[in-house]
Formats: C-alpha cells, sequence, structure tokens
C-alpha cells in the first residue's frame, strides 16, 4: 500500500512479477518537528543530521528512483516537510513523473505544498498525503503525539480540504483511544469529501512502541472493541474506511459484519513488497524498522545506485517467494488468508526473526497464545472436509 492507496495487481503470478514497479520508501531524514511515543524510527526536533543528504545529493537518489522505474516513492521520516528544501525535493519528483506518497503529521502544510499538489496533478502525476490523527478527542491523540497538537492537525487537514487537495488520515489504535473512534468519524465526516480514506493501524512493538505495550498494548477483547466501534460508525459514515491488520487478527464473529456492510475498502497489512529503503545518510535498507540491521543494508546512494541494488539483490526473486507465499513459515503457512496476505508486512517479520519468510509477528504472538482463530488453519479445514482447500480470500 503506498500512502494508503490500494494496490490492485494482475490477475497472474506472472503477472505479478514482470509488470511490477517497487515502491521506495525514502527517509530524507529522521529529525522531526515532535518526539511521538510511539514513533518506530525514534524521530525527534533533536535528532543527529549531520549525515543527511545533502540536498545534491537528494536530486541524485531522485534520478535513480526515475532509472528503477519506481511505482511510488513514499517520503517519510521523521517529518518529510520539516527540512528546509522539502518542496524542492517534491518539484524534481514531479518533474521526473514520479508518484509520491507523503507521510506527515500534518502541522506544516503550506500554500507551495498545496500549489506543487495541483502541478502534478496538471502533470499527470500522483501525490497522495496521509495525515496521522490518533484518536477523535484532544487527550487520546495528545497523550501520544504531545501537546498543542490536535486542534493544530485538525487545521491541517482543514488547510488541504480549503485548498482542494485530497488526503488519508490514519489513525494508529491503543488501548487508551478505542473509545475516541466515534469521535473521530465525526471529525472526519466533516471532512468529506477531501477525505479519502480513514485508515486504522495498530500499535506495534517497534521503535518507542515497544516501551508502550505494557500500558497501551491491545489484548484480543481490546480488538473486539475495536472493530465493533469501526462496525458501528461505519453504518453512517459516508467515507471509505481501512483496517491495517493481517486479516487473521480479526476475529470471525466481525469478519463478515466488518464487510458485509460495503463501507470496508480494504483489509491490508503490507505494501508492494519488496520495497527499496533509503535511510537519512543514503544507506539502501528494505525500510527504516530494518535500519539498525547491518545485514540488510545492500549498499549507498552515494556509491551505488538503486538500479544496481535491485539486480545485484535479485529482488524479481523475493518477489517471486512473496507472490507465491509458499515459502512462509509458522502459523502464515497454515493460514487461510496466506494467498492474499502474503505474511503481511516483511520488514517486520524480519526484524523480529530475521527471515523473510519467518511468521507476522502480532499473528505469531495470537498462536503462541492460543488465540488464533481454528477456523483460519488450513490444517484444521483439510482434517474437517477431507480434502484439499483453496485459501480464504482477503474479501469474504
Amino acid at each position: 500500500m503506498a500512502a494508503g492507496e490500494l494496490e490492485f495487481v494482475a490477475d497472474t503470478e506472472e503477472g505479478l512479477i514482470k509488470d511490477f514497479r517497487p515502491t521506495v520508501y525514502w527517509y530524507p531524514s529522521f529529525r522531526c518537528n515532535l518526539a511521538c511515543k510511539h514513533c518506530s524510527v525514534n524521530s525527534s526536533p533533536y535528532v543527529d543530521t549531520s549525515k543527511d543528504l545533502a540536498f545534491d545529493e537528494a536530486l541524485t537518489v531522485v534520478d535513480q528512483l526515475k532509472e528503477l522505474n519506481v511505482g511510488w516513492v513514499i517520503m517519510s521520516g521523521g517529518e518529510f516537510l520539516f527540512r528546509s528544501d522539502a518542496l524542492k525535493i517534491l518539484e524534481r519528483l514531479i518533474e521526473s513523473e514520479i508518484n509520491i506518497g507523503i507521510e506527515s503529521n500534518g502541522l506544516l502544510f503550506t500554500k507551495e505544498f498545496t500549489d506543487l499538489f495541483h502541478l502534478a496533478k496538471e502533470r499527470g502525476v500522483l501525490l497522495n498525503t496521509s495525515i496521522s490523527l490518533d484518536g477523535g478527542t484532544k487527550e487520546s491523540h495528545e497523550t501520544l503525539r504531545g501537546k498543542n497538537t490536535f486542534e493544530r492537525t485538525l487545521q491541517g487537514l482543514e488547510f488541504l480540504a480549503a485548498n482542494d487537495v485530497p488526503f488519508n488520515v490514519q489513525c494508529v489504535i491503543n488501548r487508551t483511544n478505542i473509545q475516541s473512534i466515534p469521535n473521530l468519524y465525526q471529525e472526519m465526516s466533516l471532512l468529506l469529501p477531501h477525505l479519502r480514506f480513514l485508515i486504522f493501524a495498530f500499535l506495534h512493538p517497534v521503535g518507542r512502541g515497544f516501551e508502550l505495550q505494557h500500558d497501551m498494548g491491545l489484548t484480543l477483547h481490546d480488538y473486539g472493541a475495536c472493530y465493533s466501534l469501526i462496525i458501528e460508525n461505519m453504518k453512517t459514515f459516508a467515507g471509505k474506511t481501512i483496517v491495517k491488520v493481517p486479516p487473521a487478527m480479526i476475529p470471525p464473529e466481525y469478519m463478515p459484519r466488518l464487510f458485509g456492510a460495503g463501507k470496508l475498502s480494504g483489509c491490508t497489512t503490507s505494501c508492494a513488497f519488496p520495497t527499496l529503503g533509503v535511510l537519512p545518510d543514503g544507506d539502501i535498507s528494505i525500510c527504516a524498522l530494518t535500519q539498525n540491521d547491518s545485514t540488510v543494508h545492500f549498499g549507498n546512494v552515494r556509491t551505488d545506485t538503486l538500479l544496481n541494488v535491485w539486480t545485484r539483490m535479485h529482488m524479481d526473486i523475493v518477489r517471486r517467494d512473496y507472490v507465491s507465499a509458499e515459502k512462509l513459515t509458522g502459523i502464515c503457512a497454515d493460514c487461510t488468508f496466506k494467498n492474499t496476505c502474503k505474511g503481511g508486512c516483511r520488514a517486520f517479520a524480519y526484524d523480529e526473526f530475521g527471515d523473510l519468510q519467518a511468521p507476522h509477528p502480532l499473528c505469531d504472538a495470537l498462536d503462541k497464545r492460543g488465540e488464533f482463530p481454528s477456523i483460519y488453519r488450513i490444517s484444521v479445514k483439510q482434517k474437517l472436509l477431507g480434502r484439499q482447500l483453496p485459501t480464504l480470500p482477503m474479501h469474504p
């Protein structure tokens, strides 16, 4: 998924590999105007930027993206717009006809930014913006993101809408903000039709989020409460909702209710894998989740190119293994959703287990607690029915 955009792919496995255009996650800096408690990359206003790529080096990355023929580049961080040259980099990407996704906290939008959106639209370039709003109340959002951020984030969204710029909003659900979901839907209703997708993600034990698991991590009961509130509020919400979670994390009793109303636009956990990640210092990895793991550092854009790395690391083979989902291990190998979910975020799995074919950490934890639904197991269904069964589709 690119900045909240659903990934629609070809019908055949051959098409999925042959016609694949990579997504690159680019982190121009880990510096940010906020220091959110759940940040996966430990961003803050005080991050050392002395080794970050300079502007002219950033422009060579744009050229490399063009050479690789990427489908999308996702500008993330840190807060990308916190860089003084951010808009110049965006302009160069647009001139190079590269589709762009921006992940932002929503506090730094300007008229110059909205002008670039309209320039991209004129050039036929997609520029999707995804803004974080972690709850529907001041308290729920600012518990994670700090004082005086809730109203300012809403003002940023209103500014985009006033300048005719569509956007996505992503909310990271944790134990403290579940009950604010109705308030969030109310706030988002005021932003239609410029709000494209309201996306629900879930607190993961990565980065600073690891320290929050005891106090804010979700139990199976919490997931149920969350799905119930989403289902109830989707009934009257005119917009589209995405739940960013492995489908096996949705208890069977909620599955038909979530998808039956026709208001849930998708259930996804992954980008168009494999991706490459360009870190602030130019190192090339999978994404920022693996920034500290030297085993998945493939080179540096200062001395190598993205195309050379893609070819040298045989990413076409990695893509084929990902598409087939036949090498997945653990609970993912026995899951009826494996051919659509494909194990979800592979960087998360690698960060946890050191193996691209390892099970998704959330599903693995569910399995080890004995809470993985039997109905979602291939082995159980085969035993009950005594025959080979196809895997379940993502959308029941």
